[in-house]
């Protein structure tokens, strides 16, 4: 963000859960870890506002400022509480708990602050969401991975420095799957591997995922752990299969068949 004329840094972001506990006990908790108590703090009553300042780590004698406001928006009756935000940006954490129309409603609000009036405008404005991978009919898939959120063609609309508008990025797995076809048609157990380079290990103990894959398996928990350990974006199947023994490597050609004449069918 560049500085005012008085030499300020100032942006302002919305954080966004689906309930207040969710916001209060994980996302409020979470952020407090990160931020040490020389910096600021964040209320941990309705509403939950912090303000955090320090010097520009550049040294150029600037001071940076983060106003913060929490806010819980599940469904779409809750966007009123949005209409009087003015801010830089938000964060949106679990955004596969929320509505699709949260996406309009948040461009509608950033790129607002700080005000134009005070020497300069939001740098750069931006709207930060996470998610779990759910399922291929979920409406994150459809606009954050399949990309289906597009620019439209109207002359004169630009995007900062000409960023395309949806940029979607994946963490590693924690966990692969050795003979995942076969495994997830129930035609085998499946074959575990750890993945060294899954995220964050420096801060879990030895047998963090390991204990969850334990007990998903005894729980019957197979689609989740594709979507939360092995980052899989599942489709939905109603139902069992018609036939679970179907095998695409057995059953399937590799190559083009072709009839043969005189050769009854």
């Amino acid at each position: 963000q560049a500085p005012d004329r008085d030499k300020l840094r100032q942006v302002k972001f919305g954080v966004i859960r689906a309930t207040f506990r969710d916001l209060s006990k994980t996302t409020r908790a979470t952020m407090m870890q990160w931020i040490p108590p020389w910096l600021g703090h964040i209320s941990e009553t309705a509403p939950m506002k912090g303000k955090l300042q320090f010097p520009h780590p550049s040294g150029d004698g600037t001071t940076c400022i983060v106003y913060l406001e929490l806010m819980a928006i599940e469904k779409e009756s809750d966007f009123h509480h949005l209409d009087s935000f003015e801010g830089t940006g938000f964060a949106v954490n679990e955004i596969d708990g929320e509505p699709e129309g949260l996406i309009a409603k948040l461009f509608e609000r950033f790129d607002r602050f700080p005000p134009k009036k005070d020497g300069v405008g939001a740098t750069e404005p931006v709207i930060l969401a996470d998610m779990n991978a759910q399922s291929q009919d979920h409406w994150v898939y459809k606009v954050f991975v399949k990309g289906d959120l597009k620019l439209p063609d109207i002359a004169g609309l630009t995007i900062v420095d000409d960023r395309p508008l949806v940029e979607y990025f994946e963490q590693p797995p924690a966990v692969f799957c050795s003979n995942f076809d076969k495994a997830d048609r129930g035609l085998e157990e499946p074959k575990f591997v750890m993945n060294p380079d899954a995220d964050n290990l420096s801060n879990l103990g030895a047998g963090y995922y390991s204990r969850q894959i334990q007990i998903q398996m005894q729980t019957g928990g197979w689609d989740r752990i594709c979507t939360r350990l092995m980052m899989m974006w599942r489709t939905v199947v109603q139902g069992k299969l018609v036939h679970p023994e179907f095998d695409r490597d057995y059953h399937v050609s590799k190559e083009k068949l072709q009839p043969v004449d005189g050769l009854q069918v």
